[in-house]
């Protein structure tokens, strides 16, 4: 059995923590762009370590 919580749980976290912090989105398009930053944060930080 692979236990794979801490790699899955890490960016779900980030993403939930911006989407409270960003409480309201004017739109589909500006919840894609967000989501796609934090994917591309949370990758580059990856690549990093």
């Amino acid at each position: 059995m692979i236990y794979t919580t801490n790699v899955i749980e890490s960016p779900n976290s980030t993403i939930r923590h911006t989407i409270k912090k960003h409480n309201i989105f004017p739109s589909d398009g500006s919840v894609k762009k967000i989501l796609w930053r934090v994917i591309q944060k949370s990758v580059y930080k990856s690549k990093r370590d």
